[in-house]
């Protein structure tokens, strides 16, 4: 599979938000704490984010094992917070990682800013709590 191009329209099939589940967990706590939640998982996607764009190109091999990490503490936030896209990249990202699939790894690596940047838009506009 090639990433870069695939991958891209692949993770199309996964909405940037879905309201319902950040709506459930609203419900399981309560809105004030599904919003604290939000805004401290808003910060955790900026983190990824530069960490990501700090892996040097043609270096990735010798930084699996961090970008492996870095997509495995996003992956559950992401998850509880409605942004299926963005987990859905994440679990693929360790995945490959994992993997030892370096040339995999660049390419979803050149998707990291733009669904990033993506999601943060969407979780800030369309969340209703």
């Amino acid at each position: 599979m090639t990433y870069h191009s695939d991958a891209a329209s692949a993770f199309d099939n996964y909405p940037l938000f879905e309201p319902s589940v950040l709506e459930q967990l609203a419900t399981d706590t309560s809105p004030e704490a599904a919003n604290a939640i939000v805004a401290a998982f808003l910060a955790e996607i900026d983190k990824l984010e530069v960490e990501l764009q700090a892996i040097p190109t043609g270096a990735v091999q010798g930084h699996l094992d961090s970008i492996a990490a870095s997509a495995h503490r996003c992956k559950s936030s992401a998850g509880y917070c409605g942004t299926l896209r963005l987990q859905q990249f994440t679990t693929q990202l360790e995945a490959a990682c994992k993997e030892d699939q370096s040339v995999e790894v660049t390419g979803l690596l050149a998707l990291a800013s733009d669904i990033c940047q993506a999601t943060k838009a969407s979780l800030m506009s369309e969340r209703t709590i």
